[in-house]
């Protein structure tokens, strides 16, 4: 999160403050409402319905609602997750990630067609 907060220069508790008086006010008055900078983008979040961390997703979802932040929340079923980054140890693990990156493209393409529906990839 803190690096989002730099990338849109959100102030606020996610950063310590220096012991001045007039630098700790300036953050409090920011840490009130830290995510209503106008500048923060439209949030796309993709989730698998088997996710231990489905919750801390949905709660996001919840806060971006409260602030009026435009988001979409995906949840999707069997949705592939992993390490995409290891396509130059070999060239059939390259070939894995493409086909990885494939389905989930396919994925995420049917989920946003079928937006109240819960998406999967086909087994086929």
């Amino acid at each position: 999160m803190n690096d989002l907060a730099r990338r849109y220069n959100i102030g606020g508790p996610l950063f310590p403050s220096s012991s001045s008086t007039k630098k700790k006010k300036r953050n409090k008055k920011n840490a009130l409402a830290p995510l209503t900078n106008p500048i923060f983008p439209l949030t796309r979040t993709t989730t698998a319905t088997d996710n231990p961390f489905i919750d801390d997703n949905v709660e996001f979802a919840r806060r971006l609602r409260d602030l009026n932040v435009s988001h979409h929340l995906n949840v999707v079923h069997e949705f592939p997750h992993g390490f995409l980054d290891f396509g130059f140890a070999a060239a059939n693990v390259a070939e894995y990630n493409i086909e990885i990156i494939n389905m989930m493209l396919n994925i995420l393409k049917q989920s946003a067609s079928t937006s109240d529906a819960i998406a999967s990839e086909s087994n086929h």
